[in-house]
């Protein structure tokens, strides 16, 4: 390989690892510089930085030569396989969210990260060595309460043939108790996440699906005492984990309103009206309905029973007009008087008064 061509790659790839670190005003030409003596604020006039205080490219400058010196003091093989994986022409692997780490990890944690993220790539794609794609989203998320544990994990991690890492028997623990590796299903490609993120994101979806209140409150309270027994739950996915619990409930609340709502108006007599009365009972125990919407319901309960009642008063006086025989009348009155008493607590004493005096009427107007 033309020797002049290896080291060009090898520059672009240095120069992606800083972009990937933080450092995104620096770049190698600026190091070769520096190690010809050439001072930081003369390099920061002559790439005409303006927007960029001398102060901020300094400490921009002194993290990327913190970068360089770590990454000389990698073993050769994993130099080689961690540049190699950033090389465009080499591995070419694309990096997603990997900037939210370094803040919290030492420079040495985090090249090794990077080096996991990539070794898990090969792991579940061995047959695809370029062009993967790696996200470590899940990881930046909630790195801020765990950065401390993530740390220990990565500078316990040998550093040795980290090319080898991608078969299960020589794959570092870190792969396969601390960190959860999900492959995407668009394509060659792997997200990492810690464990406990990825328990508490299936959590959510399961409470995203439960149908009833009852169902819902189960699963919360039996769910809520495993993410205790999480190693690592931090106080951001327990209150992500509550709010989507009382997402749900009021998305099943509206859900249990819009149906009540439905059944009623699908109601044409008091019969019916009482057997859905006699569910309501059953179900409203088990729901956990505000106060606001039981007023509600006893509203549309209200509403639905005065249109019964109507379109029942409205069939009696229309029948009512239409008989004229006296013993027709009788046995009208008699069988009106059954649904009258049956239904008196819907249709009401004064309705049933009115009706009868009506009745009398017409019976005195047809005696022979």
């Amino acid at each position: 390989m033309d020797e002049l061509l290896w080291c060009g790659r090898q520059i672009e790839a240095f120069e992606r690892l800083l972009r990937l670190m933080g450092v995104a005003w620096v770049d190698f030409h600026d190091l070769q510089m520096h190690f010809m003596n050439v001072p930081v604020a003369f390099i920061h006039h002559q790439k005409g930085l303006r927007s960029l205080g001398v102060d901020h490219f300094k400490r921009s400058f002194s993290k990327s030569l913190e970068i360089f010196e770590a990454l000389q003091r990698l073993p050769a093989p994993f130099r080689a396989y961690l540049l190699y994986s950033l090389d465009p022409y080499g591995g070419a692997f694309r990096i997603y969210d990997f900037q939210n780490l370094p803040p919290f990890l030492s420079v040495e944690a985090s090249l090794k990260m990077l080096a996991v993220g990539v070794a898990a790539y090969h792991r579940h794609f061995p047959g695809k060595p370029k062009g993967g794609l790696v996200s470590f989203r899940p990881l930046g998320r909630a790195v801020r309460y765990r950065h401390e544990t993530l740390e220990q994990h990565l500078t316990g991690l040998s550093l040795e043939s980290p090319a080898d890492w991608g078969a299960s028997a020589s794959s570092p623990q870190i792969l396969d108790e601390f960190l959860f590796i999900e492959t995407s299903p668009f394509g060659p490609g792997v997200r990492l996440a810690f464990r406990g993120s990825v328990q508490v994101e299936a959590l959510i979806r399961s409470i995203a699906q439960a149908d009833t209140h009852e169902e819902l409150r189960h699963l919360y309270r039996e769910q809520m005492k495993k993410m205790q027994s999480f190693p690592f739950t931090t106080p951001e996915q327990m209150e992500s984990v509550k709010a989507a619990y009382h997402k749900r409930m009021a998305e099943i609340s509206r859900s249990l309103l819009f149906s009540i709502q439905n059944d009623l108006a699908r109601l044409s007599s008091f019969a019916e009206l009482d057997a859905f009365r006699s569910r309501l009972s059953d179900l409203l125990p088990k729901a956990a309905l505000s106060e606001e919407d039981h007023f509600l319901i006893q509203e549309m309960l209200d509403h639905h029973r005065g249109r019964l009642r109507d379109a029942f008063l409205t069939h009696v006086s229309e029948k009512l007009q239409r008989l004229e025989d006296r013993e027709a009348l009788i046995a009208y009155w008699n069988e009106v008087k059954q649904d009258l008493f049956r239904f008196r607590h819907d249709i009401g004493k004064e309705y049933e008064a009115m009706i009868a005096s009506y009745i009398d009427t017409k019976l005195q107007r047809t005696e022979p």
